[in-house]
C-alpha cells in the first residue's frame, strides 16, 4: 500500500530496516558458524574468519589461515556459500588450484561443479 504521496507508509519501511539491520548482525555469525563447520570437515583451522566488504571476491584466505568472506554472500543460495568457504578453507592446505586442491574440494563437496 503506498500513500498518495508514492511512498510506502512508515511502518513498512521501518521495518524493512529492521530486517537489514537483524540480518546485518546475524548473519555474519552464520557465516562463521559455516566455516567452522566446514573446516571440522576438511581438517583445517582457520586462524580467524573476518566478515568483510571487499569490492570484487566473495572470499578469500591468506598465508597465514585468515579467512575473509563478503558480507554480500548472505545473498547466494546456501550451497553457493559452502563452495566458497569450503574453496577457501582448502587454500589453508594449497595455495594453489593444482589437482591435488580440487581432488580435496571434491572430497568435501562432491557436487561442486
Amino acid at each position: 500500500m503506498q500513500h498518495l504521496d508514492g511512498h510506502p507508509p512508515l511502518h513498512r519501511v521501518v521495518h524493512r530496516l529492521l530486517d537489514h539491520t537483524h540480518a546485518a548482525f546475524t548473519e555474519p555469525g552464520r557465516l562463521r558458524n559455516q566455516a567452522t563447520e566446514l573446516s571440522a570437515r576438511i581438517g583445517v583451522t582457520p586462524q580467524t574468519v573476518l566478515i568483510r566488504e571487499p569490492k570484487q571476491r566473495w572470499g578469500s584466505c591468506d598465508a597465514n589461515g585468515a579467512l575473509r568472506l563478503n558480507w554480500r554472500i548472505i545473498q547466494a543460495s546456501p550451497k553457493l556459500i559452502d563452495y566458497v568457504i569450503a574453496h577457501e578453507l582448502i587454500h589453508i592446505q594449497h595455495p594453489n588450484h593444482r589437482p591435488t586442491f580440487w581432488a580435496n574440494l571434491g572430497r568435501v563437496m562432491p557436487d561442486y561443479e
